[in-house]
């Protein structure tokens, strides 16, 4: 939400033209297909499609609540509890060792408007034109294992 409290970056109520989903109301490919990054207005920090658009799958294991939930801004990595109806059980790992469900958020341009606060969940390996992945880079520079910058400042 870009620091805001709202439902969304831009306030309580959605505004046409914010975000590209299926109820958006705005141009005519709103609600048809993925856009261009940056056709949108960017939020408070200047990042576009934050939501609508394609939903970001996250590195985050789904859980259906926040219990054990690291609090430092982590990656959940345990599976959580909790079945979904039609996928059974969500906290399970493959045979690899990894989570199968990854949390998405988001919502994309086939979907009706979602608030900054819904989470959903994909099978990690999905793949299709309502998801995707967004690169991030820590603009804080390369930290090592003490936290502290790897050029000592």
């Amino acid at each position: 939400r870009a620091g805001a409290t709202t439902k969304w970056p831009w306030g309580d109520e959605f505004e046409p033209g914010w975000a590209n989903f299926a109820d958006g109301g705005g141009p005519s490919w709103q609600g048809d297909r993925t856009v261009p990054v940056g056709m949108l207005p960017p939020n408070a920090w200047g990042l576009h499609d934050m939501l609508g658009n394609a939903g970001e799958m996250l590195f985050d294991c789904f859980s259906i609540g926040y219990e054990e939930a690291p609090t430092d801004g982590s990656a959940r990595t345990v599976p959580g509890a909790g079945r979904v109806r039609g996928l059974g059980r969500v906290g399970r790992k493959d045979e690899n060792g990894e989570c199968v469900f990854r949390v998405a958020r988001g919502g994309c341009w086939a979907f009706d408007a979602v608030t900054s606060s819904i989470r959903g969940l994909i099978a990690r390996g999905h793949h299709g034109s309502v998801y995707g992945i967004r690169v991030a880079r820590d603009m804080q520079g390369d930290l090592d294992d003490s936290g502290e910058d790897a050029d000592g400042t």
